[in-house]
């Protein structure tokens, strides 16, 4: 690690000169450690989620959504092609798959924390309780499909 030491000297002002030397260990041959180099910490998939929740708890499928759930086995064309039949010429059926992929999503990446996420399953849930209205089409049962994606 690079170590910083304040020398002080009378500079012709009368004021002390604070200089800063570096001096470097020879261990690390003057490079910062490698454990040193601060990287972000992966994003807490909750607050991820959270985030893209709109405010009548439904989510909007693709954009930032997409790119969360997606990786090397869920590619974007794979993606599109996974709205269920069932609700695919439905009014809203890709916000309600959005919503499913959503909770399927924290249902595998947090699942020890489903007490913290519980009030953004009960929004997504509401919400497409309410866009299915009259139909046989179970939001668990969206989620539980989702869920075999990841």
């Amino acid at each position: 690690a690079l170590l910083a030491r304040a020398s002080a000297s009378t500079v012709s002002t009368g004021q002390p000169d604070r200089r800063i030397r570096m001096i470097a260990r020879k261990s690390t041959g003057g490079r910062p450690p490698r454990g040193s180099i601060a990287r972000p910490p992966p994003e807490d998939p909750t607050a991820a989620i959270s985030r893209l929740q709109l405010s009548d708890g439904s989510f909007q499928l693709g954009g930032v959504i997409g790119q969360l759930v997606l990786d090397e086995s869920l590619t974007w064309d794979h993606f599109v092609t996974t709205v269920p039949t069932s609700i695919g010429s439905h009014l809203y059926g890709d916000e309600i798959w959005a919503a499913a992929l959503a909770m399927a999503y924290l249902t595998v990446k947090a699942a020890d924390k489903r007490d913290v996420w519980n009030g953004l399953w009960e929004k997504a849930n509401e919400y497409a309780a309410q866009a299915l209205q009259g139909s046989t089409i179970s939001f668990d049962l969206l989620v539980n499909d989702a869920v075999r994606l990841f």
